[in-house]
């Protein structure tokens, strides 16, 4: 530990180190899967030795590229004081170590990540890159800065982000694009007023998303109970939120499959999983014996049940 904490250690003695250190990471972690559900010894003891060469200044900017892994040292290679040298010397660099692992816009989303980062990510000229910072960052001015990108795909992460705020939900909810309202439907921070909007969308992909999100007051899934599509019904009686209510006036829907999400749904209370199993439909009575809510009596008459081929 002393080795890779000295600044004064050799540049190669510190890729030896490194390269020695995550074989032996990747190795213990390689050995515990996938019946240990700590890391191992080894596993921590490699880590925490990789931290400190990621923060040397000595550390060379290809050690630096192979400890940017998502599952290794990401915050400690972007804070290490020698990177603003790496930068002028080659202004390509934080492009080279992102692109190296399929996993580098999960650093985005890090508490400790820093705000250079997320600007870099933010303002990059790579759509693919906006996209991906506006499906994780977490500060609210800057996901305000991606709702106004002119790229409807990064509006779109901004709407499935989980920490995007309310008020900008609600302008989202008035997106030109399906996708972005869609999105904005689903999201469990969108407030009640934009999903009243949504919930009344001409698109059908979009009623379907307030259908879907858990957080839909009642009044409005009790009004999208009573859509013409099918799909819009059946994503209400699938919702894990529903009220016995709305499920009481969706047993009495004449679509099947319908009938067959609300026996799936953990949500369905006893006295409707009766009226389900009164029905003869092989669909209903296998749903309702996957159902962990299903009662046992009813499992037992279900399972002796013969139907017709």
């Amino acid at each position: 530990m002393e080795v890779a904490l000295d600044e004064n250690t050799p540049a190669e003695v510190l890729r030896e180190l490194a390269l020695k250190e995550k074989s032996a990471m990747l190795l213990s972690l390689y050995d515990a899967y996938p019946y240990s559900e700590t890391m191992p010894p080894q596993y921590e003891k490699s880590k925490s030795i990789l931290r400190s060469v990621a923060k040397n200044p000595n550390t060379l900017p290809d050690i630096l590229k192979e400890l940017f892994d998502f599952e290794c040292c990401p915050i400690e290679v972007l804070n290490n004081i020698a990177l603003s040298l790496i930068l002028l010397e080659n202004p390509s660099f934080l492009e080279e170590i992102y692109n190296a692992y399929p996993d580098s816009y999960k650093v985005f989303g890090m508490d400790d990540a820093p705000l250079f980062f997320q600007e870099w990510g933010v303002y990059n000229e790579n759509i693919s890159i906006r996209q991906r910072a506006a499906l994780k960052i977490k500060s609210a001015f800057l996901l305000e800065v991606c709702a106004k990108d002119d790229n409807p795909r990064v509006r779109t992460y901004v709407a499935i982000n989980e920490y995007t705020p309310g008020y900008i939900l609600e302008k989202l909810a008035f997106d030109e694009h399906k996708e972005v309202r869609e999105a904005t439907a689903k999201n469990f921070n969108t407030p009640k007023n934009a999903l009243s909007l949504l919930a009344q969308d001409k698109y059908v992909d979009v009623r379907i998303g307030v259908a879907s999100n858990i957080n839909t007051p009642e009044a409005i899934l009790k009004m999208l109970a009573k859509s013409k599509p099918k799909r819009i019904r059946e994503t209400i009686a699938a919702n894990p939120n529903v009220s016995i209510k709305i499920l009481e006036i969706l047993l009495k829907d004449k679509s099947g499959s319908v009938l067959t999400k609300m026996a799936y749904n953990k949500k369905t209370p006893i006295h409707i999983i009766r009226a389900l199993a009164n029905k003869n439909n092989y669909s209903f009575h296998t749903n309702l014996m996957i159902n962990s809510q299903t009662p046992r009596d009813i499992l037992e008459s279900l399972t002796s049940d013969e139907y017709d081929s």
